[in-house]
């Protein structure tokens, strides 16, 4: 079932190229990070996965799921569970597609993987397209394709605030005391 979710942040995106883990199908992938508080998107990506699991339930033998699950299915993990503190607070959104996504610019420029990094870094905001179905390889559940990305112009870089290579070093002063930087003036 598809679903348009809106000003949520990346995390983690690999969109320049598919990548592979483990040996699985490489794929293009990012994490969308959820507000908790955003409890009206979150039922909106609920209320998406039981009506997956029903439309799935209505396909007879092509059904991956058979049977209703006894607990409800979701495509949702605990952001307060992980190391990473961009996401607590968060609910976490994995989607991955080994089709190359619609990626859009903030000035609604469709741009290729390879010249993405401006546009779809981790801490930025977009509008994602999501595609949510269930599967059934050795366990059942809901797994989530990424259909596209607006870029929506905004969100500081996670990990901002690094030094530069001037702020780390003293360019000036070590090449002034001692002379060893000269070739790289």
């Amino acid at each position: 079932m598809k679903t348009t979710l809106k000003n949520v942040r990346l995390s983690y995106p690999k969109l320049k190229e598919r990548v592979s883990f483990n040996g699985s199908e490489p794929k293009f992938e990012t994490q969308l990070l959820i507000p908790k508080a955003n409890t009206e998107l979150v039922a909106l990506i609920e209320q998406t996965c039981e009506e997956a699991v029903d439309y799935d339930l209505t396909r007879g033998a092509k059904s991956q799921l058979k049977t209703r699950p006894k607990t409800p299915l979701s495509v949702l993990k605990d952001g307060d569970l992980t190391d990473n503190e961009a996401a607590h607070d968060h609910w976490i959104l994995v989607a991955k597609n080994k089709d190359v996504p619609k990626l859009v610019t903030h000035d609604r420029v469709l741009v290729q993987p390879q010249d993405s990094g401006e546009n779809f870094y981790g801490g930025r905001y977009v509008t994602a397209r999501i595609d949510i179905y269930p599967y059934s390889v050795g366990k059942k559940g809901l797994t989530c394709r990424l259909e596209g990305l607006l870029d929506l112009g905004n969100g500081e870089p996670f990990g901002a605030g690094a030094e530069s290579v001037e702020e780390m070093f003293d360019l000036d002063g070590l090449v002034e005391d001692n002379g060893i930087l000269a070739d790289f003036e």
